[in-house]
């Protein structure tokens, strides 16, 4: 869509697409039409890579902007992205230490992977991003950097997200019925109910 809207102007709007290729490649639910969800194996395997996409995006990003950017920054990620897009701050801001300023928006961690995949409450201890993540992996501890996270999330339906611990954190209260937003503004994405729900209506 940003492709389609800013075609050849898209790096004059600081625009990058990055492309994943671990990202729940062995499923197809989007294109069975009675497979809705990802299994354990696509969502696994996505995980597993997730640290290494992160890592690769921090690099090239650091490549593209030069190791002396000092700029304010906004990584945004959503679902599985909100971890891909953590480490890769993590990592542009260990390349670019003259940034002293950033932020990090994340739209429905995984936390609650049982209700989009084929995994049990137990299970999902071992393979979710819990309240801690972002106090873990984000360089808080950096005195000379203002960081601050601001987290959205859903508790009903499919959102899978929940509270965020640690310092300068906003957490959203809980959005209620956010697929609505789907309804109203992106109608003719609806296919069927893959889209509309509120997992993909907190990035909406």
């Amino acid at each position: 869509m940003i492709a389609d809207a800013l075609g050849d102007n898209a790096d004059a709007f600081n625009v990058v697409q990055y492309v994943w290729e671990e990202a729940f490649q062995p499923h197809d639910c989007f294109y069975d039409p009675t497979n809705r969800l990802p299994d354990e194996e696509a969502y696994v395997a996505a995980r597993e890579m997730a640290d290494d996409a992160g890592t690769r995006l921090g690099n090239e990003l650091s490549k593209q902007l030069g190791v002396s950017y000092e700029e304010r920054v906004h990584f945004i990620g959503h679902s599985l992205g909100t971890a891909v897009n953590a480490w890769a701050l993590k990592r542009f801001l260990e390349v670019t230490p003259g940034v002293k300023a950033a932020q990090f928006t994340a739209l429905d961690r995984p936390h609650h992977v049982h209700k989009i995949c084929e995994i049990t409450e137990q299970e999902e201890s071992n393979v979710n991003f819990n309240s801690d993540f972002f106090a873990c992996t984000l360089p808080h501890d950096r005195e000379d950097l203002a960081l601050r996270l601001d987290n959205y999330y859903a508790l009903g339906g499919a959102g899978v997200g929940d509270v965020a611990n640690g310092e300068n954190v906003y957490n959203h209260p809980d959005l209620i019925n956010p697929n609505d937003v789907g309804g109203e503004y992106f109608p003719e994405e609806g296919h069927g109910g893959l889209i509309d729900n509120n997992h993909s209506g907190i990035q909406q």
